[in-house]
């Protein structure tokens, strides 16, 4: 709107939401048609020091789930509608690498 920007990445569960919020205001927002970025991320969950043996339940159903597939059939139950929308399979990715996204924080 101010000219200021070019390009904004989103993630794929935000994109189509704020298009269709901006859409009213002339040369806005577009998602471009043949590309996507992946860009590695982390979700953190924080959780008290005085509170260990809830990190590591945490820690241990989460990982279980990653194990069983459970944690990918929910990643799909929420994500893969956005995923279909986007038409991934006809785009070139653009991988950006993660470098410097730490696997655990202490």
């Amino acid at each position: 709107e101010n000219n200021r920007y070019d390009f904004i990445p989103r993630a794929l569960n935000e994109v189509y939401d704020e298009i269709e919020a901006y859409e009213p205001i002339d040369d806005g927002l577009v998602v471009l048609p043949d590309i996507v970025l992946y860009i590695p991320s982390m979700s953190y969950m924080f959780v008290s020091r005085e509170k260990p043996r809830l990190y590591e339940r945490l820690n241990t159903g989460l990982h279980a789930l990653q194990v069983n597939g459970e944690l990918a059939k929910l990643s799909d139950k929420y994500f893969k509608g956005f995923i279909n929308k986007a038409k991934i399979q006809n785009r070139r990715i653009i991988t950006i690498s993660r470098s410097g996204i730490p696997y655990k924080v202490n």
